[in-house]
């Protein structure tokens, strides 16, 4: 009898871990097919919709990096900065050396005009990937507009913020010298900074790769 009791009690555990492991196996499917879903409702440009699908899946799964990345940036696309942030730092905490994270955190900053956040993240990022091309662009970008915000205090105000600028820039240029977005940014820097006929040659080179860009146009117009 007792032998019995004892089978039926290891009976009793191996059904219920049966079905939990079912139950478990459904979860992680239902998620994979909601996953896709969403992405199919992102291609036809249902975003709210997308991110509505993936909400209920949150908080079970919330040690889910690709979960919680794709909410983040979901929730950026329709503009909820503050969701965008809450999901996009989950992920930066479950994955701390994730670049595509930490520069998926900036975007709702930078959205939402905080610069000085956005230029921490950037600066997180190039600890970990100092050659990242997104990071040294922006930033490069990110001291130029500062560079010109105190301009009119005077050159000497301005150009220490050129110079950071350069030198964000430049490493752009070194590692990809026909990048057409970096090309116009250290134009316009070398400009502010005297050097006429750098910002000439790349000025150029932006209109080698479209001969209708109005910046780049407006460039050589200055220096003439």
């Amino acid at each position: 009898m007792k032998k019995f009791a004892i089978l039926s009690v290891v009976i009793f555990l191996a059904i219920i871990g049966f079905f939990a492991t079912n139950i478990s196996s459904q979860q992680k499917n239902d998620l994979t097919n909601a996953f896709n879903e969403s992405i199919a409702l992102e291609g036809q440009g249902k975003l709210k919709e997308a991110a509505a699908l993936l909400e209920p899946f949150a908080e079970p799964y919330k040690d889910n990096y690709l979960l919680q990345l794709r909410l983040g940036y979901l929730y950026y696309l329709t503009d909820n900065n503050e969701k965008s942030i809450k999901h996009y730092e989950l992920a930066v905490k479950l994955q701390p050396s994730s670049v595509e994270a930490l520069l998926g955190l900036r975007l709702p900053y930078a959205k939402s005009n905080n610069w000085a956040k956005a230029e921490e993240l950037y600066n997180k990022v190039l600890k970990l990937d100092p050659n990242n091309r997104e990071a040294n662009l922006r930033l490069g970008q990110i001291y130029y507009y500062n560079g010109l915000a105190v301009f009119e205090k005077g050159f000497d105000k301005a150009k220490p913020l050129w110079e950071k600028s350069k030198n964000y820039l430049n490493k752009i240029i070194s590692l990809y010298p026909s990048d057409y977005e970096a090309n116009l940014s250290y134009g316009y820097t070398m400009y502010a900074l005297g050097f006429n006929d750098v910002a000439k040659k790349h000025f150029n080179a932006v209109l080698m790769m479209n001969k209708e860009d109005s910046l780049a146009v407006k460039g050589l117009n200055l220096i003439k």
